[in-house]
């Protein structure tokens, strides 16, 4: 099920950014602060299927851009989004770096390995 709804945000993330100029896409921090942070619903979706495919390179590959992380299995949605706005709010001056590595970043100092 949880397959599937990834499948299904990611898709509907895609369709809409193709379909909307609004959409720009996530590529630094402060796109993905806006996108993140976001009370349309629509905006969310967005974000939740960029964080989703971070998890999944962690899960993956072990690393994201030299950051680790041990998630927990029941690492939903919104405690995501959550740990990266916060991360984002606190740490405003790195927001202008790559997303895909603040995220992984993020992640890495919510759930370090030991």
């Amino acid at each position: 099920m949880a397959a599937m709804k990834r499948r299904f945000l990611l898709g509907a993330a895609a369709a809409m950014a193709a379909a909307t100029p609004a959409f720009a896409g996530i590529d630094d921090g402060n796109s993905l602060y806006r996108y993140c942070d976001a009370t349309i619903g629509a905006y969310v979706m967005f974000c939740f299927g960029y964080l989703d495919s971070v998890v999944n390179d962690l899960r993956l590959y072990g690393s994201v851009d030299g950051f680790t992380a041990c998630l927990p299995a029941d690492f939903d949605d919104t405690r995501r989004r959550n740990i990266v706005v916060e991360f984002l709010r606190r740490n405003a001056a790195s927001r202008r770096l790559d997303a895909t590595g603040l995220i992984a970043r993020a992640f890495s100092e919510a759930y370090p390995c030991r």
